[in-house]
């Protein structure tokens, strides 16, 4: 419901101290409509607050995952049994792969072959730094 101002198209100039006739007037949304408004408002406040959830803890795991210090793993081949004196190896650095060990230790020619026998002596798992690898004759 809303009041406005209706002005009177015969007497158009008010006497002095007289106030404008106000008229009644039935508008706005009926109280389904009303409902289903405010229904979709509540599912919109529930998403955006799932959303600044969901990003809080993705911003505080990445704030700890910074803070905290990582420990290198240990794999099966740097837990293994100690090599025997004189068989070479290999300390994994940081963003080592098979291939880029290969070519330090071969800084020229083709180096499958010697990809494919630090695989069969070392296993294919992933390399972790600060892990020791055989480096075969």
């Amino acid at each position: 419901m809303a009041a406005i101002l209706h002005p009177d198209p015969i007497t158009p100039l008010l006497p002095a101290g007289e106030r404008p006739r106000l008229v009644l007037i039935e508008g706005g949304l009926s109280a389904r409509r009303q409902a289903v408004v405010f229904r979709r408002r509540r599912i919109l406040a529930a998403v955006v607050l799932a959303v600044l959830l969901v990003a809080t803890v993705a911003l505080g795991r990445a704030a700890l995952a910074a803070v905290t210090p990582h420990a290198p793993v240990a794999t099966a081949a740097a837990v293994a049994a100690p090599e025997p004196a004189g068989t070479p190896s290999v300390v994994v650095q940081a963003g080592d792969t098979y291939w880029s060990i290969a070519r330090r230790l071969a800084p020229s020619g083709d180096v499958r072959a010697l990809v494919d026998r630090l695989v069969a002596v070392n296993g294919s798992g992933a390399l972790q730094p600060g892990a020791r690898i055989t480096v075969p004759g």
